[in-house]
């Protein structure tokens, strides 16, 4: 697996196995020196690189296949510097599993697909949020007045090969989907960023903010 990171915080997660023993340490290695911080939804999942040497709790050696990681890396890595080895995983066999809130979730396809493709296999409630690193990688489901058994996230974004992803779920227990590579469902963007009045650092914050507005005219 290849790709960039930006100075800063990312999003992170790998179509790689990297569950195994050997998974954390596979990252870091591939992170080299320009890793600086590692952390995880999950409790005492985090590591920081400190006086030359990665530190991090006893138990934290691999990493979940369905999570997604923030790692702080202190300057641009190259996707040709940026290299893991191992097994590809098989996405149709791994679970993606929503608490209610905000899931950190991972993308463990090879393929980029667009979003009502890569999660056909999902049924979501009204105003769920799927959203990623990067300006305008946020799409909100909505359903069909005329017939509330369909809907459409919308706008459509495409979800990418190594990125992590937020899932806001409005479903008040647990909910388990596999993604799809294609079902026949589409979309199709309808915003625009040329007129953009703000530039945000997307990589200066682990974290970023969504907004959703409704303009009356």
């Amino acid at each position: 697996q290849n790709r960039t990171f930006d100075e800063g915080w990312n999003w992170f997660s790998s179509y790689v196995d990297l569950s195994t023993s050997v998974g954390l340490s596979k990252l870091q290695t591939a992170l080299g020196t320009s890793g600086t911080q590692i952390k995880s939804q999950v409790y005492n999942q985090f590591a920081v690189y400190m006086n030359g040497e990665w530190k991090h709790p006893a138990d934290f050696t691999s990493l979940y296949k369905d999570k997604m990681y923030m790692i702080k890396v202190s300057e641009p890595i190259a996707a040709e510097d940026f290299v893991i080895e191992g097994n590809i995983l098989d996405y149709k066999t791994i679970s993606i599993v929503l608490g209610n809130g905000w899931n950190w979730i991972s993308y463990p396809l090879k393929e980029s697909v667009e979003v009502n493709e890569a999660l056909a296999n999902l049924t979501p409630k009204e105003n769920d949020i799927i959203k990623g690193y990067g300006d305008n990688v946020v799409s909100t489901y909505f359903v069909n007045p005329n017939n509330p058994s369909e809907g459409q996230w919308w706008p459509s974004i495409t979800l990418e090969p190594g990125q992590g992803y937020m899932y806001k779920s409005n479903v008040n227990a647990e909910v388990e989907f596999t993604y799809s590579a294609g079902s026949g469902k589409s979309g199709r963007a309808l915003y625009s960023t040329a007129n953009n009045h703000w530039a945000p650092s997307k990589s200066q914050y682990a974290t970023n903010m969504t907004l959703i507005a409704m303009l009356s005219i």
